[in-house]
Order: structure tokens, then sequence, then C-alpha cells
């Protein structure tokens, strides 16, 4: 069994979640990355989010056996939830009793990871986009609304504008656009009605959109 100490972090993105455990001196850094949406808006409070939970926590025990790290190893546990995963909680609580479980934004972990207190701005992008600029005590936050109401600049945005673009060329109520026929090559669908259908039913997840 590791005789080091550890840190576990949770980075719960919009379409999949990172787990990482690393220890203190940084010689172990191990990490496991869960498909799955964050939000409730996309499945509802329903068995896929119950297994959403519970496949974060099968890896969480999974990198613990990795690194041969008993609980009381873990000296700090951090979140970037911003919506609650079914279990989630009450299982961290549990297993690691002896820990505070630090909760804050991706955007703030992405800050502190980056330029700690230093005054700066740090841009995020990943699915979605947000900005944090800080200065001493003075701090602001911009973006960070989800896919449903900003995110621009974020790989879904983008792909979603993209594919608006080519929608009204084919409708013929927009410009012409190179678009029209580079993204059905792109995404192998025979039809933008075969696009946009695959999406709706759920075949194609939004994490396959925002690459």
């Amino acid at each position: 069994m590791s005789t080091g100490t550890y840190v576990l972090a949770l980075d719960g993105g919009q379409s999949s979640t990172g787990v990482w455990l690393l220890s203190t001196d940084l010689a172990h850094r191990l990490y496991r990355c869960v498909r799955g949406f964050q939000y409730a808006t996309e499945v509802g409070y329903s068995p896929a989010r119950e297994t959403q939970g519970q496949a974060i926590i099968s890896a969480i025990e999974a990198l613990m056996t990795q690194a041969a790290c008993a609980p009381e190893s873990v000296r700090a546990v951090g979140t970037s939830f911003m919506s609650a995963t079914p279990g989630l909680t009450g299982y961290l609580e549990a297993a690691f009793p002896h820990v505070p479980i630090c909760r804050l934004s991706d955007a703030e972990a992405a800050y502190l990871s980056t330029l700690w207190r230093t005054p700066g701005v740090c841009l995020t992008g990943g699915t979605g986009s947000v900005a944090v600029a800080k200065n001493g005590h003075q701090s602001i936050t911009v973006g960070g609304w989800g896919y449903l109401f900003g995110d621009l600049g974020g790989g879904w945005s983008i792909t979603q504008r993209a594919i608006q673009a080519a929608l009204a060329a084919v409708d013929q109520w927009g410009p012409p656009t190179r678009l029209a026929g580079g993204l059905l090559g792109f995404f192998e669908e025979s039809s933008y009605r075969a696009l946009v259908s695959s999406v709706y039913s759920g075949k194609r997840l939004r994490a396959e959109i925002a690459q």
C-alpha cells in the first residue's frame, strides 16, 4: 500500500467528467475520463444520471486501487460540479470523512491552477467557454452560462453555428457556404435530416458535436 499522501480532484465538464488522483509530491498522476452529461436538462433526473454518478464513483475507486492508496491517505478532495450528481456527494463524504470537500467552479479551478493569486485573466474553452479575471479581492466572471444560454466560442457553439449556416444554405434562405457539403462528410451522414435526427435522438452526443 502506498505510504504517500494524495489529492482527489473531480472536474465536471458539460459533456464529461475528469477524475484525478495526484500524489502531493506529483510523482504519481492518475486520470480517468467519464463520459456523460452533467446537466439534468440532458437526461432529467433519470436512471441515466444515477448511472453517471456510479461511473464516477467506479473511476475514483479504480484510481485508488491503481495507486494502492488508502482513503486516509487522501488529504484533500475538490470538485467543480455545477449541478448535483446523484449519489456522488454522499459517497465522497462517507469515503473521505477526515477531509473537507472543496467545491468551486471549473473556471475558478482553472484560474487557481494557472495563475494562483497573481492578477490576471484565465480563459477556459471546452464544450463551453468562461473567463475569470482577478485583481486582489476584485473578481469578475464572464460566460460559463452553459450551452443553452451562452458559451459563445466553445466547441458546441462553434459547431452549432456552422450547422445553422449550412441549414440556412440548404433551405435557400441563407448565403451559399462550403460548410453545407463539408459537414455531412465530416459527420459521415447522408443528409442534414439524418444529422439533426442523430442529435435529437441521442445517437450522436453533444461531446461528439463539440469536438
